[in-house]
């Protein structure tokens, strides 16, 4: 697993991460301590194989302490974990974007007047 740290000008910074393999909790304490050290981070794209190589009944997804979107399946074998191909929220903060989802991503930015 893989984590870069994308920054977009002053407005949003987005973790990438590339294969988790199920492997839900590293990630998140991965994504835990570089949020701590170069955060706050608005967004974490999980664009490599989310889920096991082979298909475990009843895997349960860890929610995200920041909003985690996943592009789908890269591999036959994980197509069962994708029931919904047009997008879904699969946990708390862990969204899987689908085939034709385009996702508006809004933040605010505080403006000071003198």
């Amino acid at each position: 697993m893989i984590l870069i740290c994308l920054g977009m000008g002053e407005n949003i910074k987005i973790l990438v991460a590339g294969d988790v393999k199920g492997r839900f909790k590293e990630l998140l304490d991965r994504v835990g301590t570089v949020n701590r050290k170069n955060g706050p981070f608005q967004m974490l794209l999980c664009v490599g194989n989310f889920f096991p190589d082979d298909y475990e009944p009843g895997l349960e997804v860890t929610p995200s302490p920041i909003p985690t979107f996943i592009l789908g399946p890269g591999k036959p074998t994980q197509l069962p974990y994708f029931q919904n191909s047009t997008g879904t929220e699969i946990a708390e903060n862990v969204t899987y974007l689908g085939k034709f989802v385009v996702y508006m991503f809004r933040t605010t930015r505080r403006m000071e007047t003198r």
